[in-house]
Parts: structure tokens; C-alpha cells; sequence
């Protein structure tokens, strides 16, 4: 299975980039973007992983936190053919509020 990765998502990836850059240095935002690309293709080969978010809109919606960094959540939907990537988001902010606003 192939992944495919939303505007949005690439958006929250270069904030959390800059977020980490700013508050830590360089290596670790780099980290940070190779370990999301990790993620999505381990969430690609095994879709099931994350766990099902009855708690955010689109129904289906699951969660999987990024490879080394706990506290950042990829949110994804599976289809027959490729998982897609909605959002990638750290776990503390809201996240009812952040999809109400992407329906």
C-alpha cells in the first residue's frame, strides 16, 4: 500500500519544523522530518496500527504517534489502496476543535 500525504499535513510538518528548530536546533527538526516520512511508510505496510479517534471527524480517522517523538500524532485515514495522511499534530493541542474546522 502507497501513502499519500494532504496539504495540511505537510503544513503542520514544516510548523512543527520551525517550532523545533526555534526551541531546540536544527538536527532535531531534521530528525523530526525524517521520522515522520518513517512513519507514514511503517503506517503504509501496516495501516492497522494507529487506533481508532471516535472522538474526530472524518469517521474512520485513526492516530499513531511519529517515530521518536511521543508527543506527535499522525492522523490518517486507510483506503483500499493508500493510507492518507490528514494531519500531523502535537497530541496536546485540540484536536476536536482543529477537525471540526477541516470538515
Amino acid at each position: 500500500m502507497k501513502y499519500v500525504v494532504r496539504p495540511k499535513a505537510w503544513l503542520d510538518i514544516e510548523e512543527s519544523m520551525t517550532w523545533l528548530r526555534e526551541r531546540a536546533d536544527d538536527q532535531t527538526a531534521i530528525r523530526f522530518w525524517q521520522s515522520a516520512q518513517e512513519t507514514f511508510a511503517a503506517l503504509a505496510r501496516q495501516p492497522g496500527l494507529g487506533r481508532l479517534r471516535a472522538d474526530l471527524k472524518p469517521p474512520g480517522l485513526r492516530s499513531w504517534r511519529v517515530d521518536g517523538f511521543k508527543n506527535w500524532l499522525v492522523l490518517y485515514l486507510t483506503g483500499e489502496t493508500a493510507v492518507e495522511i490528514i494531519r500531523v499534530r502535537h497530541g496536546m493541542m485540540n484536536l476536536p476543535q482543529i477537525f471540526a474546522g477541516d470538515e
